[in-house]
């Protein structure tokens, strides 16, 4: 009886199994355009010592070319975004903290454990999936110095509230450096993870884009002013560059806002990965692919909760499980938005497991490592390149 009550339970999972594998519908093929490269270090990186005196002559002259590049087309200021979890308060606990204790007390507790947040996160990954402020630091060296390279932290929080904040805070930012940039009008961000979904909140609120219109009307009914700020903005041009974004928000149609979207990926299929290849990250990048809507967490105080209500009525509610299962299975691994690069980092393992110590694939783009390629590739995805090579 036992093996008889084992074989049903068995044919009952395989049949579910069996139908969810037939009636899942795959992700569309791209309606955008989409190019696929392969890694090439194009010359090596002294990972030994990072500094720009310890590259070689070869590596400087390179990333003085594509300074040049950025100043001939009028770039003043390049500004990096870290993604979900690695930023000063991922987890909402400052606002917990000024309601337990008195401000000073609540102030110093909230600065200490930023701190430690983000001095854990830069030790733990170094330079994988986290902008290290000698990466930012060594990128502003090696295009000449004349060109502003600032990291841009945020919250970190995984829900639209934090995500929200952290667009208002960029935006007050861009506008606070907007004189010294507007002679040369144009800013380069680059942003792993969700600092992406930041990107988009912006485009959206310079398109005035129908998302964009709702989260002004938001923005009025909280008593954030703003306007004048993204007034500042519209006499600039922002190049927007993904590193590894998953699909949450819609980006306006508007030419002038579409990213180039740099994603860690194996093969020449549009779509991502199986279960399967994730311990020897097999497929590329699988938190692009599995921090899609749906995969949120809870706001962790009720001011947050509250605004995330709001702001899911326009964006969407994405801490559902039951759509993060459903847009999974679609394996999407291209957005509907602008240019899509899908690039084979080679950071697969053929024998042992390395899931970890690649992130998920998640942490190739901001290694040392790929500096080169990826300057590379934006600039000549973005500028007039000409007699570069």
């Amino acid at each position: 009886m036992f093996y008889v009550i084992v074989g049903i339970i068995i044919l009952v999972i395989a049949s579910i199994s069996l139908y969810y594998r037939l009636t899942r519908k795959l992700a569309p093929k791209p309606n955008t355009e989409v190019l696929h490269h392969t890694f090439d270090q194009i010359v090596a990186f002294n990972e030994e010592d990072p500094s720009l005196e310890a590259q070689s002559s070869e590596w400087k002259e390179k990333m003085q070319a594509y300074g040049q590049v950025l100043k001939k087309n009028k770039v003043g200021m390049v500004i990096f975004s870290h993604g979900t979890f690695v930023g000063k308060d991922p987890f909402g606990l400052t606002p917990i903290l000024e309601n337990l204790f008195p401000k000073f007390i609540a102030n110093r507790l909230s600065n200490k454990l930023k701190g430690f947040n983000q001095a854990f996160w830069s030790k733990w990954l170094n330079d994988q999936s986290y902008f290290h402020p000698d990466y930012v630091d060594l990128f502003e060296q090696s295009l000449g110095q004349d060109i502003p390279c600032i990291n841009f932290s945020w919250s970190s929080g995984n829900y639209h509230a934090a995500r929200f904040s952290g667009a208002i805070n960029l935006i007050q930012l861009i506008s606070a450096n907007q004189k010294g940039i507007k002679d040369k009008k144009r800013v380069l961000l680059i942003g792993h993870s969700h600092a992406g979904q930041i990107f988009a909140l912006i485009a959206n609120l310079l398109a005035d884009s129908p998302t964009g219109k709702a989260l002004k009307e938001l923005l009025k009914e909280e008593g954030i002013q703003i306007e004048q700020d993204l007034a500042k903005l519209k006499d600039l041009d922002l190049d927007f560059v993904t590193l590894g974004t998953p699909y949450i928000y819609d980006w306006p149609r508007a030419d002038q806002y579409q990213p180039i979207n740099l994603i860690n990926h194996r093969n020449h299929s549009y779509l991502g990965g199986s279960r399967s290849g994730v311990f020897h990250t097999r497929d590329g990048d699988y938190i692009q692919q599995w921090g899609v809507a749906g995969s949120d967490l809870l706001a962790s105080t009720t001011k947050e909760r509250r605004l995330n209500e709001r702001l899911s009525q326009i964006l969407g509610d994405t801490t559902n499980l039951i759509l993060w299962r459903r847009n999974v299975s679609t394996k999407l691994r291209v957005p509907p938005h602008g240019i899509t690069h899908l690039i084979d980092y080679k950071d697969r393992s053929r024998i042992f497991p390395n899931c970890i110590s690649t992130v998920f694939g998640h942490g190739v783009y901001t290694t040392y490592e790929a500096m080169l390629f990826n300057t590379d590739l934006i600039c000549k995805s973005l500028y007039n390149t000409e007699n570069l090579d």
